[in-house]
C-alpha cells in the first residue's frame, strides 16, 4: 500500500506550532513567567520584547488540535500504542539519566513512568481524551453537516463568556488547559474542513492581516489593560488567530519530503523537552543566558539552542521509531492472526 503523502504546508505549520511552543516556555515559562500586570513605569526592551513574542506564539497548542480537528482523528489502538511507546521510549531512559546524576533513583519511581499516559502533562492527558471522544463528535459532525457552525459558535461563546470574561472557572475550561477546551478546537477544526471550499478561497492577504491584527490586540489588550488573560489558549483572539494563520498554510499545497520526515517528530520534541532533566536543563540555561548576556544577544543564544534541540529530539524519535516500529508491526499481526 502507498504512502499517503501529506501536505507538506500543513506539516510545515506543525513543525512552527512546535517552535512555538518551546520558545513559549523558554520565552516565559522557564525565566518566571510572563508579569501578571505589565510595569509601564519601568519598561525595559526584555518586558517589551517578551510580551511581543509571547503574542506571536501563543497559539501554539491550538495550533495542534486544530490540525487534528480538520483532519479528522480516528479511533485506533495502533495510534494510542504507538503514543505509549514513545512516551516509554523518552519518558523511562530520560528518568534514569537525571535520577541518576541527581542521585535520587528509585524503583518505584521507575514502575510510576510506565504509566506514561497520567505522567506526561495535560497535553498528552487531554489529546488521549479527545482520541476516545472523537468518534462520538465526528458522529455529531457528520450529522450536523453544515449546520454544525450554529453548535460551534454556542460552544465557543460559552467558553468566551464564563472563561475569559468572567474568569468562571466552574464549567472547567482552565484557561484552555482542559479536554472541554480541546474538543471546543477539535470542533472548530471539523468546521473549517466543511466549509474549506469558501475559506480557502480568501484571499491570502486577510488572513495575514487577521493574524498581525488578533496578535498586536493580544499585545495591546496586556499591555494597556493588564490583561494576562488574553494569552490563554482560552481567549478568542488566541483562536482567531490560530485559525487565520491555519488557513494561510492550508491554502498551500506542495510536497517535501524533508519537511514531512521532521514534522513526523514534533510530538518527540514536546515530550523531550518537557521532562527531566533536559527541561532543568533548558531553565537553568536559559536564565542563565538572560541574567549574563544582553538581550539580543540572549535571543541569538537561545534561538540556536531551540533549532539544536529540535534537531536532536527528531534524531532520538527515529531512533526510537527503529525499535518501536518492529514492535508495533508484531503486535499488529498478532491483533490480525488471532482476530483481537
Amino acid at each position: 500500500m502507498a504512502e499517503v503523502k501529506r501536505n507538506s504546508s500543513i506539516e510545515l505549520y506543525r513543525i512552527i506550532a512546535m517552535f512555538f511552543v518551546v520558545v513559549v516556555h523558554c520565552n516565559g515559562w522557564f525565566v518566571g513567567g510572563i508579569p501578571d500586570d505589565f510595569d509601564e513605569h519601568n519598561i525595559s526592551l526584555f518586558r517589551v520584547s517578551q510580551a511581543t513574542i509571547q503574542a506571536f506564539t501563543c497559539t501554539c497548542v491550538n495550533m495542534f488540535i486544530l490540525i487534528s480537528g480538520y483532519f479528522g482523528l480516528k479511533l485506533k489502538w495502533k495510534s494510542i500504542l504507538n503514543i505509549y511507546l514513545l512516551l516509554l521510549f523518552i519518558t523511562i531512559p530520560f528518568y534514569i539519566i537525571g535520577s541518576c546524576l541527581a542521585d535520587n533513583f528509585s524503583i518505584w519511581n521507575l514502575m510510576t513512568k510506565f504509566m506514561a499516559f497520567s505522567k506526561s502533562g495535560y497535553f498528552v492527558e487531554c489529546y488521549l481524551l479527545l482520541m476516545f471522544f472523537s468518534p462520538v463528535f465526528n458522529s455529531f459532525i457528520e450529522k450536523q453537516g453544515k449546520t454544525i457552525i450554529v453548535w460551534v459558535i454556542i460552544f465557543w461563546t460559552i467558553e468566551v463568556y464564563f472563561e475569559f470574561l468572567l474568569h468562571d472557572d466552574d464549567l472547567g475550561f482552565q484557561n484552555g488547559y482542559s479536554f472541554i477546551h480541546f474538543a471546543l478546537v477539535y470542533m472548530i477544526g471539523r468546521s473549517i474542513n466543511i466549509y474549506k471550499e469558501w475559506l480557502l478561497h480568501i484571499n491570502n492577504n486577510k488572513y495575514i492581516e487577521i493574524y498581525l491584527f488578533s496578535t498586536f490586540f493580544i499585545l495591546a489588550i496586556y499591555i494597556f489593560l493588564d490583561m494576562k488573560s488574553v494569552y490563554e489558549y482560552s481567549s478568542p483572539f488566541n483562536i482567531i488567530a490560530t485559525c487565520s494563520l491555519f488557513l494561510l498554510f492550508a491554502k498551500k499545497s506542495f510536497y517535501n519530503r524533508w519537511i514531512n520526515w521532521a514534522a513526523s517528530s514534533t510530538f518527540a520534541v514536546y515530550i523531550i523537552h518537557i521532562n527531566e532533566p533536559v527541561m532543568g536543563w533548558l531553565r537553568t540555561f536559559d536564565v542563565k543566558m538572560l541574567t549574563n548576556n544582553t538581550y539580543p544577544c540572549y535571543l541569538i543564544i537561545m534561538g540556536g539552542v531551540i533549532v539544536m534541540l529540535f534537531m536532536g529530539s527528531v534524531l532520538y524519535d527515529k531512533m526510537a521509531k527503529l525499535i518501536t516500529v518492529p514492535i508495533l508491526n508484531l503486535v499488529e499481526r498478532f491483533v490480525a492472526k488471532y482476530r483481537i
